[in-house]
């Protein structure tokens, strides 16, 4: 990937204010009382709290085909930690509709 890539294409994690964001993310989701320790262990092995970090530094939107679940145990899910941490979500197919994506389909034969 490092050869095939920019660096461009890839954003930088490793700000004081992403990983403070991101150090706030891990305490809450580490201290939340509804989650499994697995589950807890899962997201911290993750890229999703780097993600909703880096978005609510920058202010961005996190893009996600996940679905919300705040009672879940099992999992921690990528909308649930954006909505406690006030950064916008949207979902793939809301996100390519608002920006006119159109796919079109050429099939042979």
């Amino acid at each position: 990937m490092r050869d095939d890539v920019p660096k461009s294409f890839f954003l930088q994690v490793d700000t004081d204010a992403v990983v403070r964001a991101y150090a706030d993310i891990m305490v809450w989701v580490q201290r939340h009382p509804r989650y499994f320790d697995l589950a807890k262990a899962k997201f911290a092995m993750g890229a999703d709290g780097w993600l909703v970090a880096y978005a609510r530094v920058h202010g961005s939107t996190v893009v996600t085909n996940e679905q919300s679940a705040p009672e879940s145990r099992k999992e921690v899910k990528l909308p649930d930690v954006c909505d406690q941490f006030g950064v916008r979500r949207d979902h793939t197919f809301t996100m390519l509709r608002s920006l006119s994506i159109q796919f079109d389909w050429t099939g042979s034969g």
